[in-house]
């Protein structure tokens, strides 16, 4: 038995298991990005509420065709993709 403390074990397994979405639809993953950066470009718009994950994840399954997930699925990978990529709306 090895002497492996929790914090390391954890780590592992996050560096080991990626995540879904993002491992099988790299390209999707890439589109997504490019989406948040749009959004984020139109922050001083007066419209700018309205780009937001939701609407990211509606464009992509109604427009793109992305039918992997639930839209709600969608709105919160995509949340995640920002967050780990510092696009955050």
């Amino acid at each position: 038995m090895t002497n492996i403390d929790l914090d390391t074990f954890v780590k592992g397994k996050i560096k080991a298991h990626p995540r879904k979405f993002e491992v099988r639809y790299p390209n999707e993953t890439e589109t997504i990005i490019k989406l948040l950066k749009q959004a984020i470009e139109k922050a001083k718009d007066p419209l700018a509420y309205r780009y937001n994950y939701l609407t990211i994840a509606e464009y992509c399954q109604e427009v793109l065709g992305y039918n992997m997930v639930s839209e709600d699925g969608l709105r919160k990978i995509i949340a995640r993709i920002a967050k780990e990529n510092g696009c955050e709306l």
